[in-house]
């Protein structure tokens, strides 16, 4: 696969990644979940949630405020990614 192809695919997928990942939070739009990245209003410190229920509590009374699924979405795009780049060398390595 040409490397111009293949840039292009790359970003296609992470396009859609990026698409299925807010497509499957937008019915939970204001709630903190595990893993989100949240930053603090009165220092501007940002961190990765590890205790949804005391963050949300934090979200609620508009002390800090959740970053969505900013981390997440960006280790799955990652994932996708590398799994992309090994079929593409499988079927690069096939054709040869």
């Amino acid at each position: 696969m040409p490397r111009r192809v293949f840039g292009l695919v790359m970003s296609a997928v992470q396009s859609e990644v990026f698409n299925r990942v807010i497509a499957a939070r937008l019915d939970r739009i204001g709630t903190v979940l595990p893993g989100d990245l949240a930053t603090l209003h009165r220092n501007g410190a940002t961190f990765v949630v590890d205790d949804p229920a005391q963050e949300q509590a934090r979200a609620d009374a508009e002390q800090a405020r959740a970053e969505a699924a900013a981390e997440r979405q960006r280790q799955q795009e990652a994932q996708v990614a590398a799994r992309a780049a090994a079929q593409a060398g499988q079927q690069q390595q096939a054709a040869a």
